[in-house]
């Protein structure tokens, strides 16, 4: 194997192996302290959110939001919210 295909070889695993950023939808389970409920295991805290001028006042309580995670970071970035069903 050249050079070359070693080199080709490490950058293809690299991008099918990176996370560049993931996608999440919460749940506000607190609106006066901000809590978002991601899963059973994941609950998110003002220090984790990035709030877009779009979000920047109260949240309802129940209210769905999606949300992107930075890669390979604990900031999840408010994207929109979700319609009400």
């Amino acid at each position: 194997m050249d050079f070359y295909e070693i080199i080709k070889n490490c950058v293809l695993n690299i991008m099918e192996n990176i996370s560049f950023c993931d996608i999440y939808i919460g749940t506000i389970i607190d609106n006066e302290n901000l809590k978002i409920k991601i899963d059973d295991k994941i609950i998110l805290t003002e220090n984790e959110i990035i709030r877009t001028s779009k979000f920047l006042g109260k949240f309802l309580l129940g209210q769905k939001l999606i949300m992107i995670k930075q890669g390979g970071g604990q900031k999840y970035f408010i994207i929109d919210s979700m319609p009400k069903e």
